[in-house]
């Protein structure tokens, strides 16, 4: 039987930023934010603008909820209605949230023997997260097997390097997303750490730095070094309202690497999702080593 590939990631990787024709035919299970009580499913009942527009003026850490069991369950049977033999799921790093944990289980209990699941933690979230199931979609489109596809996805799991600074920590701390910092929590308010996924997904200090200024100086620094030692690269900023160091670092990158980029650099801001867990004022970037 010819295979028929569906790709499967979740809000958290920000494809609704994205052009339509680079997203189009990819499926995302919905997580919904909550302010003051108050959920929103993110993407539709909340656009990213409406946000972050919520996000300045509240003075409470917003709250997430996960898909429910009814969206993957309503997912499961139209890839099955629509006849897919195969599908690829590439969530939030599973130390960050259960959601592909939860699609996998879902299947081996009750659609195993309808269709093939084959989950890649991306060990990232945000755009991080979200070009693995672009890069899905265009080797689908290339015509690659379902394993090929899976090989190349976890070979990026593998390779990815990125480092982020976050304005107000106390998103990250009160949501439980910062692990490593025990040692040095009572202070970890007044500082400006640069923060990195480590081999498992999770988000951990790198470096503690004193200011702002000269924690994203310091990031820039090191994400250098190590670009120096590949020959090609996927590019990707992620900002939470940082249009002034996005736009000064596109065009910054663009001159320096571009012997080594593969395509565009991509840059966006953090979605509603993952904006939850670490506030306004994050400005970040990633690179996959390509072949």
């Amino acid at each position: 039987m010819q295979e028929k590939i569906a790709i499967v990631t979740d809000v958290n990787a920000g494809l609704d930023q994205l052009p339509k024709e680079k997203v189009e035919g990819i499926f995302v299970l919905r997580s919904a934010v909550s302010f003051e009580g108050t959920y929103y499913i993110d993407g539709i009942e909340i656009t990213i603008d409406e946000f972050y527009r919520k996000l300045k003026s509240s003075t409470e850490v917003p709250k997430t909820a996960a898909p429910t069991m009814m969206d993957h369950y309503n997912l499961f049977n139209k890839l099955i209605e629509e006849q897919y033999t195969d599908v690829i799921i590439t969530p939030i790093s599973n130390k960050l949230s259960q959601i592909g944990n939860t699609f996998v289980k879902l299947w081996e209990e009750e659609y195993k023997d309808k269709i093939n699941v084959y989950q890649v933690d991306t060990k990232c979230a945000t755009y991080l997260q979200g070009y693995f199931s672009v890069r899905a979609k265009e080797m689908v489109q290339q015509g690659f097997c379902v394993k090929d596809i899976v090989t190349e996805l976890e070979r990026m799991s593998n390779s990815f390097t990125a480092f982020f600074v976050v304005d107000d920590l106390k998103y990250l701390v009160k949501n439980g997303r910062l692990s490593g910092a025990k040692g040095w929590i009572g202070s970890i308010l007044k500082i400006k750490p640069i923060l990195t996924f480590d081999d498992e997904g999770r988000i951990i200090p790198f470096e503690k730095i004193k200011t702002y200024t000269a924690a994203v100086k310091k990031a820039i620094q090191i994400l250098d070094e190590k670009i120096q030692k590949v020959d090609k690269i996927k590019l990707i900023i992620i900002h939470s309202l940082r249009y002034d160091l996005a736009k000064e670092y596109y065009d910054i990158f663009k001159e320096k690497y571009k012997d080594k980029l593969i395509e565009e650099i991509d840059s966006h801001l953090i979605t509603p999702a993952v904006a939850c867990h670490v506030g306004c004022g994050v400005f970040g970037v990633g690179f996959f080593e390509m072949k």
